[in-house]
């Protein structure tokens, strides 16, 4: 009987590991980079790479002053499988009054027994130096 308990407690040690295992989040690049001044309904991508034990989804967010940016658009998170992969996500604004500004994206990492269970996701932040201006989008960006 002893042994099935211990058995049993190395499995759910093996198994709460598991899910606890940190995911790794690198950003291979911004377009544009930062600092920018974009155009009202243009878009800032950021490209990266994710390695995850588990299939997820990143969710991308902007904050100013550590606070959420109002009437933000975002790109719908795409799944990535289990190990991980390459992905792009963006986010844009449509200022109506004064421009907008943005010093901190975050990149949420949502794995499916997180999703499942209602665990929070892992976060990564980088900082930014972005303003969306109230003028509408009216040419392709300079090189």
């Amino acid at each position: 009987m002893r042994t099935i308990v211990a058995a049993v407690a190395a499995g759910l040690l093996a198994l709460l590991s598991g899910a606890a295992m940190a995911a790794s989040l690198n950003v291979l690049e911004t377009d544009p980079p930062s600092p920018a001044t974009l155009a009202s309904g243009e878009n800032f991508f950021v490209r990266f790479a994710l390695e995850d034990p588990e299939p997820t989804r990143v969710q991308v967010r902007a904050l100013h002053r550590g606070s959420a940016v109002a009437d933000l658009f975002t790109s719908t998170p795409r799944p990535l499988p289990a190990g991980g992969g390459t992905e792009v996500a963006f986010i844009f604004l449509r200022p109506k009054n004064a421009p907008v500004e943005v010093d901190e994206i975050v990149l949420s990492v949502a794995r499916e027994s997180q999703t499942l269970t209602g665990a929070p996701a892992e976060s990564f932040s980088m900082p930014v130096q972005l303003t969306w201006s109230t003028a509408p989008t009216t040419a392709a960006r300079p090189e």
